[in-house]
């Protein structure tokens, strides 16, 4: 039906996007981006607040030092809270678990660590699960990378900066594509990727990952050339 119609279509790296608003909850919006085979990958407490606001603040201002990371439309720590969350839902993913009970119970994770302990017969703690979670995370991305995913391929569809929320309780709420990369930047950073998208020596070293690094260089001096759809979105 003609090249432009992909334009139109709904979907991130290949899949449907989900019910969000990704207009208005900015967190969503960044974790549907850069989901590396399901839009729901992370959990926000963003999308949480819609249930017990008060509840979800309160957790805001406990874990990253403000309330208004919460709110959907504020742009405030919005990295942080896509890192983290991925970190707690890849964290649930591994144990088994189901990823919403971290923001909809509880975004402690010293219960499943605890469980983890008594299960394995060594001492484990959320700090622990947190970095593996980021270990994970590190290693799915550079696998990707070797397949010619880059910052091209972390998009939403186009509809979705050019145009505004249409009605409803976020009527007129917008994704303004600058904030949006500013977010992606910010996010990088975290992960320790570079502006490309590709996690750095340095951040392959710090989870114990020289080798896997090594296999990963060989492959970029390959000149692998980045896709922009490295997970066919056509």
């Amino acid at each position: 039906i003609g090249k432009d119609a992909k334009d139109c279509a709904m979907v991130v790296k290949g899949s449907e996007i989900e019910q969000y608003e990704f207009r208005a909850f900015k967190s969503m919006a960044l974790t549907a981006a850069l989901n590396a085979g399901s839009v729901a990958e992370g959990i926000s407490i963003e999308y949480a607040i819609l249930g017990d606001q008060q509840t979800i603040e309160n957790w805001a201002q406990d874990y990253y030092g403000s309330e208004d990371i919460a709110l959907p439309a504020s742009y405030e720590k919005k990295a942080l809270l896509v890192w983290d969350g991925e970190n707690r839902g890849m964290a649930a993913d591994m144990l088994g678990t189901c990823k919403w009970i971290a923001w909809c119970v509880t975004p402690s994770l010293e219960i499943p660590a605890k469980l983890l302990s008594l299960a394995t017969g060594r001492d484990a703690n959320e700090d622990d699960l947190l970095c593996t979670a980021q270990r994970v995370k590190t290693l799915e991305r550079g696998f990707n990378a070797r397949r010619g995913m880059r910052r091209a391929d972390d998009r939403l569809p186009r509809r979705l900066f050019e145009t505004a929320v249409p009605d409803g309780g976020f009527k007129g709420e917008r994704l303004p594509k600058d904030k949006f990369e500013r977010m992606l930047d910010e996010y990088y950073a975290l992960r320790g990727w570079d502006g490309s998208g590709i996690p750095t020596e340095e951040t392959f070293d710090s989870f114990g990952l020289s080798s896997e690094w090594k296999v990963l260089e060989g492959e970029l001096a390959k000149g692998k050339k980045p896709s922009g759809e490295a997970l066919g979105d056509d």
